[in-house]
Parts: structure tokens; sequence; C-alpha cells
């Protein structure tokens, strides 16, 4: 998968700021609203607050976000023209909320059996493939996307096969062998599709 696959560029007042569907972005924010699709609602509805939220969890130069925001905070500071830039680009964070949950892959992923699990367990397994399997840092973690941490353990997994050898199911790029991991993994496509249907 390319990291451009995890990326969206907003635009404000003809300043461009990437934004990367980090680990971190898409635990915080799943968290702060109760779900992705809560999150795409605000959203659609226009909430200032999530557009803000969205942006900030999400901008890889905080510091130029911040230099950017600072003139707006002023006290004699005219919100309108900000609060135009930002509205602008709902579509472009509505695709974001989308790359965050894993739906805009949804179609690409193979078909999966199991139990759904839900985003916290989903996030909570992705710290332990980059901590632990993968021996990344907590903050590399954290700043690495969903679809990264889940390539390079499947790579890892590769090539530890590679070297000491074992059998390879097709439809599994991970070989989880703990059965309770396996089941928590194989509910995955299913659970991003499930839970963006409401905002679809």
């Amino acid at each position: 998968m390319q990291p451009a696959d995890d990326t969206v560029l907003i635009v404000l007042c003809s300043q461009a700021f990437t934004l990367k569907a980090s680990l971190r972005a898409a635990s915080l924010l799943n968290l702060k609203y109760c779900g992705f699709d809560k999150l795409a609602a605000a959203i659609a509805e226009g909430s200032f607050t999530a557009y803000q939220d969205v942006i900030t969890a999400g901008c890889t130069d905080p510091a130029a976000l911040n230099a950017f925001l600072k003139p707006f905070h002023a006290p004699d500071s005219m919100m309108t023209p900000l609060g135009e830039a930002i509205f602008s680009n709902r579509a472009e964070l509505l695709e974001f909320v989308l790359i965050l949950s894993g739906a805009k892959h949804a179609d690409d992923a193979p078909a999966q059996t199991g139990e759904p699990v839900s985003f916290e367990t989903f996030h909570r397994i992705l710290f332990k493939l980059g901590t632990g399997w993968l021996g990344w840092s907590p903050e590399e973690t954290w700043k690495a996307s969903p679809n990264e941490i889940m390539a390079a353990a499947g790579g890892r997994r590769e090539m530890l096969s590679a070297i000491f050898g074992g059998k390879r199911e097709d439809n599994n790029d991970l070989d989880i062998k703990d059965a309770s991991a396996r089941a928590e993994l194989n509910a995955l496509g299913d659970l991003s599709v499930t839970t963006m249907s409401k905002v679809r």
C-alpha cells in the first residue's frame, strides 16, 4: 500500500497542510467521538469543533499549523476567514475519516471471518504489533498509519517464514498462531464496512 493512501491534503487560506491517518489520530478521534460514524456526522453537520479536531489530530506539521492559526487567536481577529477556509475542506475531511476507519480500502480487503472487534481493540492490537512484533518505539508506532503497521507486520512475518520456514496461509498475511489474536484480526475487514455504513 502506498503511503499516499493514508494522507489527505487540505488548503487553509492558500496554505496547504497534509493530514496523515496515524494510529494516534485514529485512536484519539474514535475515542473522543465514540465512533467514526459520529465524527463523520459531526463534520457533515458543520461542527467547527469536529473540523478543528480532525485537522489538529491529523496534521503532519503541528508547528506550521499552530503558526498559521496564531493570528486568528488574537482578541481583535475575525474568525470568518478561518471558518470559511476550514469549512471549504469538508469533502477532504470526510475522506480522511474514511481512511481513519479503514472503510476506504474495505473493498480491496479479502473476505474475513470471525466476530467483529471494536476500534479500541483494533488500535490496541496495532499498538502491540508495532511495539512488540516490529520493535518500534511507542512514538514511531503512534505516528504510523494502521495500514503501515499491518503491512510492516505482514512483511516481518514473511521474513521470519523465509528464514525459519513454515506454511503460509494465503488468506492471512500475518498467520497469527494465537487463536484469540487470530479471531480478533480476522474480524477487521468486516468491521470498517459495518461502522461506516451509517454515513455513506
